[in-house]
């Protein structure tokens, strides 16, 4: 699912690759934009959607296992269930569980417009956790289990803690912990307009996640307010980057616009390691095996791989003709040594 797990911290076991190598790209003309953050399946199946409301599966070769039209826009990116079911939203509000060879399991259409914030969460349970005006808890079958209503629309893709805790950004910064029932654990106000990045917790059950305003926020389990850390000063950012979380407990993310853009790494107790800047705002970031960051350029049409001491290992320039084609996707980490990214024109595999 979006940032590998329920917990969101972006971080796998698997190697990425070390080299910035074109492996394949599927073009503009055949996916269109992908804004949705690929998820692989441990088959090696990549799961994405595009701008113009295809859902694709692909195999690691890059060719089409299976196609579904739904005939709008997919900016959320799937989740998968341990049963293989795949979980996907369009932004129509329509939510579809397919199984692994592409039929449809079964559909329900949510009150309203659902954009990544419906990132599906898939508890240890099975249930089924999606944002979009409410927060929706559905059970593996299809029905609704219960809805959460805030004050206002769900902001962010919600992250599950090995307690159950369900954390959910809203808007109007809003920022709500609820029980596994869907009641209400604890609230935090964290501004005007407040978190809308998925957030990523750790195994100590810090909870941290990214404002509209560039603030990162680190809150304890009982919702007190741990530290916050402003990474610069820039007009809001409509979709920040979610934080991801190394082995070591440092915390990456993207802060910043067009010409004032950084990547930065906190330590635990939200003292700044290190920034890197790149001059533009980002995707999330991923996380691999060997520490090395992986991160998408939304306006220069860069991918960028970091070593954890925050120095360059490689970087990979997405043409568009004589333009930059932006990337607002989540790098995701695959088998091989690959890495997977939706872009405006297309998806891309790196690797060896």
């Amino acid at each position: 699912m979006f940032k590998n797990n329920v917990a969101r911290t972006g971080r796998t076991p698997l190697l990425g690759p070390q080299t910035s190598s074109l492996i394949w790209h599927k073009f503009q003309e055949i996916t269109l934009s992908i804004q949705s953050s690929p998820v692989l399946a441990w088959d090696g199946t990549i799961y994405a959607g595009s701008d113009n409301g295809y859902f694709f599966a692909f195999r690691p070769n890059g060719t089409v296992k299976w196609v579904f039209n739904t005939g709008r826009y997919i900016t959320a990116s799937p989740a998968i269930a341990r049963d293989g079911t795949i979980y996907m939203v369009s932004e129509d509000g329509i939510v579809r569980a397919f199984r692994p060879n592409g039929s449809l399991k079964w559909r329900y259409r949510m009150e309203s417009y659902a954009g990544p914030s419906a990132s599906p969460a898939v508890g240890s349970d099975g249930t089924i956790y999606i944002g979009s005006d409410r927060l929706y808890a559905f059970n593996p079958g299809g029905t609704v289990k219960w809805t959460f209503d805030p004050p206002s629309w769900i902001q962010g893709p919600p992250a599950i803690a090995t307690d159950g805790t369900i954390y959910v950004p809203s808007a109007y910064g809003n920022f709500f912990a609820l029980n596994p029932d869907g009641s209400v654990k604890w609230h935090f106000p964290t501004g005007s307009y407040g978190i809308a990045s998925a957030p990523a917790v750790d195994e100590d059950g810090t909870i941290y996640a990214n404002s509209m305003e560039h603030i990162l926020y680190a809150f304890n389990p009982d919702g007190s307010l741990k530290w916050s850390y402003r990474a610069v000063q820039a007009p809001i950012n409509d979709v920040p980057s979610s934080p991801a979380i190394a082995l070591d407990g440092t915390i990456y993310f993207a802060a910043g616009n067009l010409g004032n853009g950084y990547v930065f790494a906190l330590n635990p107790d939200g003292s700044l390691k290190w920034r890197y800047w790149t001059g533009s705002y980002h995707s999330a970031p991923s996380v691999g095996g060997d520490g090395t960051i992986y991160i998408g350029d939304g306006g220069y049409g860069y991918v960028y791989a970091l070593n954890p001491d925050g120095t360059l290992k490689w970087s990979y320039y997405n043409a568009c003709g004589i333009l930059a084609c932006y990337i607002r996707t989540a790098p995701a980490i695959g088998f091989g040594r690959r890495l997977y990214v939706g872009s405006y024109n297309g998806f891309l595999a790196l690797g060896p």
